[in-house]
């Protein structure tokens, strides 16, 4: 089972809240490979994509946070694209016909920005609103190496990791996604724990070893 969970801290954030154990605790899931985190820009937050067994797996993940009593968490279950769409040629047909977004190559000393893009389906669902369409946009954007995308189970929408170059290119995509106007989005700019690492350490939020043996790691098998 896999599922994005955001985690935000509440307001205000107790002056003896566990933040270096909580920095500690997602570091623990990059240097030990068992989920992808990423740390949110802004507000002391990590959006992260894992994998658990079952339900009581996830919740023990979550209640062993020590910040579990300050935080609040957003939960989104997930599932493969593929899953949805399928492999036959019919759907390679489909994508081939819908606008393609033109990306600057992934070339050495171009620096990519992440985004964390929520996309889901105003209520009531239109009679044109695409979402088959909308999936497949993200999986040319997959099969380009450009984003990590999932369908989110339960719900017309999905969740995808995007990089791109700058923040025009990021409204290019979200223009150009079939979901169109029927479409309402949650982006979300994404930092590094390289970056993290180097901000904590110089406000002396925390001296974690942990921390430092993560610096440059961001994707999880």
């Amino acid at each position: 089972m896999k599922f994005l969970v955001i985690n935000h801290p509440r307001v205000p954030v107790p002056k003896r809240a566990p933040i270096e154990g909580c920095v500690d605790y997602f570091t623990k899931f990059v240097t030990r490979r068992k989920a992808t985190v990423y740390p949110m820009v802004g507000p002391k937050s990590y959006a992260t994509i894992i994998d658990v067994d079952s339900g009581e797996d996830l919740n023990k993940v979550l209640s062993d946070n020590p910040m579990a009593p300050n935080e609040e968490y957003w939960i989104y279950p997930l599932s493969d694209l593929d899953s949805l769409l399928g492999n036959g040629d019919d759907v390679q047909e489909r994508i081939r016909t819908l606008p393609i977004v033109k990306l600057r190559d992934k070339s050495p000393g171009v620096y990519l920005q992440k985004f964390l893009v929520i996309g889901k389906v105003a209520k009531p669902i239109p009679p044109g609103a695409n979402i088959k369409g909308s999936l497949e946009q993200l999986r040319i954007l997959k099969e380009r190496g450009r984003a990590e995308a999932y369908a989110i189970v339960g719900m017309e929408g999905f969740v995808a990791i995007v990089e791109v170059s700058n923040n025009d290119e990021l409204n290019d995509i979200l223009y150009k996604n079939p979901l169109g106007r029927w479409g309402e989005y949650s982006v979300y700019p994404l930092g590094t724990f390289a970056g993290e690492r180097r901000t904590l350490t110089e406000i002396g939020l925390t001296r974690s070893e942990m921390l430092q043996e993560a610096q440059g790691v961001s994707t999880i098998g």
